[in-house]
């Protein structure tokens, strides 16, 4: 039974190494690989039904496994020298198979020459070299496995930061355009669009610079969390723009009441910093129905209703 495992081993040895050589390589469909690893197929087949018949002995056909054998090597290599020339893979992955395979054959040499030289008909030197094989790709394989992860993590963080405000960690315009296209694909119900304006952030970044006008951004971003925040996802789309979206069924109600935190939070923070230009944030508010499918319509909406607000808050501050 060892013997019969160990022929028949050896006899199939061309087809994985042979399947893994060209899944590397993206070369599956090339004709001489087809057609080597079916004659390594049949003739293992062939083989083992034969000496089970006891027609032959497995030392009868030996020749025609080192024929297949030398010719999978020999293809391995063209493979391989194609893939890098066309850069259908990297020098570094190419190096790893090159190192892997030269195991491989080196083991399958030493066992063909010591069959006939010295008629040893062992494959232990080959079993060996595919050992190493396997060990030598497993390290390649592990190490590309890390450097997916690391590069996924990388891709990860960078569309974290695409999606958040880095000066105020709400989200961004770009989360703002991918909340719209994602309820623009719903037919029922609605949703509040509330859009909100510092007032006087250009005068605040004129006399005073921009790390106060930062800090009356960052002021601003504060009380619509404190205002907002529980009940309506909340993006700074602009430089003093945000956008609120309250996507609830008592969205009017909230509103309402947000509004009236906004003020109080906004006259708590004049009182308790005492900003060189009072902070105040301009809103207007508009309904969107899914069915629509066209929200900027109420954007306008709310961002005409916000100017008009904009336009009696500073007429109330001028008298």
């Amino acid at each position: 039974m060892l013997r019969v495992l160990e022929y028949n081993s050896l006899n199939a040895l061309p087809i994985p190494v042979l399947t893994f050589s060209a899944a590397y390589t993206h070369s599956l469909k090339n004709r001489a690989y087809l057609i080597i690893t079916f004659g390594s197929a049949v003739h293992t087949v062939g083989t083992f039904i034969l000496v089970c018949l006891k027609v032959i002995d497995y030392s009868n056909h030996l020749i025609i496994t080192h024929i297949i054998i030398a010719l999978g090597v020999i293809l391995i290599i063209y493979l391989i020298i194609k893939s890098i020339i066309k850069k259908v893979i990297s020098r570094s992955k190419g190096i790893y198979i090159i190192s892997a395979m030269s195991m491989l054959m080196l083991g399958g040499i030493a066992d063909m020459l010591r069959y006939y030289v010295r008629r040893t008909e062992t494959a232990f030197i080959t079993v060996v070299g595919l050992i190493v094989f396997t060990t030598i790709l497993a390290i390649y394989e592990y190490h590309r496995i890390i450097d997916m992860q690391v590069k996924a993590s990388k891709t990860e963080l960078m569309q974290t930061i695409a999606m958040e405000d880095a000066l105020t960690g709400l989200g961004s315009r770009a989360a703002f355009v991918a909340y719209e296209n994602e309820i623009m694909k719903r037919n029922e119900g609605s949703c509040l669009f509330i859009h909100f304006d510092v007032n006087n952030l250009k005068k605040v970044n004129d006399v005073y610079g921009h790390a106060e006008g930062d800090k009356h951004i960052i002021a601003t971003a504060n009380v619509l969390r404190e205002s907002f925040g529980d009940v309506a996802k909340i993006y700074r789309v602009g430089g003093d723009e945000f956008f609120a979206v309250l996507d609830h069924d008592s969205a009017k109600e909230m509103y309402v009441l947000g509004v009236s935190k906004l003020i109080k939070a906004q006259q708590a923070y004049n009182e308790k910093e005492n900003p060189p230009v009072l902070l105040a944030i301009a809103y207007g508010m508009a309904e969107y129905d899914y069915s629509l499918h066209n929200p900027e319509t109420a954007e306008r909406l709310a961002d005409s209703r916000m100017y008009e607000e904009k336009r009696r808050m500073k007429a109330a501050a001028a008298l």
